[in-house]
């Protein structure tokens, strides 16, 4: 069954049942949101996607995959939903960096274009 989760309007899979679920999945996003800028090698990748991908959200989106499933088992939460939550997480987040860290990049890129070689 298709819902919204309570706090950060994020897409959810689940069973009716399983409508407490919808707190862990939100809490899931934002320890994510929190810890992964702080964290050097998740900050340098998406950096990097985004001054080298057409498409930045979408790499953004699969690069911090794994790494909300790490959050979620570090700290025993969303287990055993639907693969697709996750990926919602994953597709928000990407999202969210792109308008804030990739819309500071490419600001500031077309302000100071590369010199000709």
């Amino acid at each position: 069954m298709n819902m919204t989760t309570p706090r950060n309007k994020l897409p959810a899979l689940l069973m009716p049942l399983d409508k407490p679920m919808l707190e862990e999945i939100d809490a899931v996003y934002e320890i994510c949101d929190a810890e992964f800028a702080s964290q050097k090698h998740i900050h340098d990748s998406a950096l990097q996607i985004i001054k080298t991908r057409e498409t930045p959200t979408k790499h953004l989106a699969l690069m911090f995959l794994p790494h909300v499933r790490a959050v979620a088992a570090r700290d025993k939460l969303m287990v055993g939903v639907p693969e697709e939550n996750f990926v919602s997480i994953a597709n928000q987040i990407g999202k969210d960096w792109d308008d804030t860290m990739g819309f500071d990049y490419r600001r500031d890129h077309e302000s100071y274009p590369d010199p000709a070689p």
